[in-house]
């Protein structure tokens, strides 16, 4: 409502939040961020969550203090780092040259199903959530220094190490990245599917990736009395074919594409990529379409 009455955006901001601080649900919430630990100490949940555990052989790098993981995704550091981060949603890319990410608040983290969880995962770069705020401080009081993680079961600990102790290079994540895409190449294409959405009966190993495909191995395994939800799917090749009809916006969004590759800045691609989304947003669909 903020918006459509043209107020400034410090003004909504304030008005919202002490609407929120006037209800119960804000007490309760400072009520239960009080008493957390306690409830972890006592359940023997500990003071971390792996999500990823990294190298066998410990994470370090320099530590840096980010907002939102999302402001430094795209960016690539020129020395191995540790991030700090305040926010993570889940949909975000790992930073280039980033060898941990640790979230210092834990009353919101991803799922270890999250996109980011997986690519940490794949690029063996450490991922954890941290619930104490005495441990935060001490990561905090770190910031620029060069430390060492390691991951000791369900716990993590970190200390101060200097930059030049040996590393081993052939787990870098650049490299296993690299690694990964040399692969990729190999991959063959995938065909066109005779639809642009699909049923799950209709679910294959050409047009639709592993979680379809498991999806529809676990109907088929399970038993009449338990009924899993519908899903359907966009298969592979989808957006390729759509863009196909529309050459005139494929033409505006592959010369947006080659200008991300010569761009270092984050505020800059992200601005990019948004026109390329509004350009895919003018897309029209009609039941005619080949």
């Amino acid at each position: 409502m903020g918006k459509e009455f043209k107020l400034t955006e410090n003004a909504y901001k304030i008005f919202s939040e002490e609407i929120l601080r006037g209800t119960l649900f804000f007490s309760l919430s400072m009520i239960l961020r009080k008493i957390d630990p306690k409830v972890r100490e006592f359940a023997h949940l500990g003071n971390w969550l792996i999500i990823s555990k990294g190298r066998s052989h410990g994470s370090r790098g320099y530590i840096e203090h980010v907002k939102h993981l999302k402001e430094v995704m795209h960016k690539t550091y020129d020395r191995r780092t540790v991030l700090l981060c305040e926010r993570v949603d889940g949909e975000e890319e790992v930073p280039a040259n980033v060898q941990a990410i640790v979230l210092i608040d834990g009353r919101d983290f991803p799922d270890v199903l999250a996109h980011v969880s997986v690519r940490a995962r794949n690029l063996k770069v450490m991922f954890t959530v941290c619930f104490d705020e005495q441990l935060v401080k001490e990561m905090l009081g770190l910031t620029g220094q060069h430390v060492f993680f390691t991951i000791d079961g369900d716990n993590c600990r970190f200390y101060e190490q200097s930059p030049q102790a040996p590393i081993t290079k052939s787990r870098s994540s650049q490299l296993l990245l690299a690694l990964y895409t040399e692969g990729g190449k190999k991959v063959r294409e995938p065909p066109v599917a005779p639809q642009a959405f699909m049923l799950m009966k209709d679910f294959n190993n050409l047009n639709m990736g592993a979680k379809s495909n498991n999806i529809r191995v676990l109907a088929e395994g399970l038993g009449p009395a338990i009924h899993l939800p519908k899903s359907g799917c966009i298969p592979f090749k989808t957006q390729e074919h759509t863009m196909e009809l529309h050459p005139e916006i494929k033409a505006k969004v592959n010369r947006y594409i080659d200008r991300l590759a010569k761009i270092r800045s984050v505020k800059r691609m992200n601005r990019i990529l948004y026109k390329c989304k509004d350009l895919v947003m003018q897309l029209e669909f009609h039941p005619t379409d080949p």
